[in-house]
């Protein structure tokens, strides 16, 4: 599910989640404000939240 997020919300919410960067440091591995990281990774965890709910409706 993961590989369907656009590419700058995958990495957002990879580094933070499962290599453990802080949002400051991700922010500055993707050259993005903190603020914006911060978006990517809210419309990222909302993403998978939706396709999951949908696909538990769906069976």
């Amino acid at each position: 599910m993961i590989d369907r997020l656009p590419i700058q919300q995958k990495e957002a919410l990879l580094l933070v989640t499962s290599h453990q960067f802080s949002y400051r440091e991700s922010a500055s591995i993707l050259g993005v404000s903190d603020s914006y990281l911060k978006i990517l990774v809210f419309r990222a965890r909302k993403a998978l939240r939706d396709k999951e709910g949908k696909e538990a409706d769906e069976r």
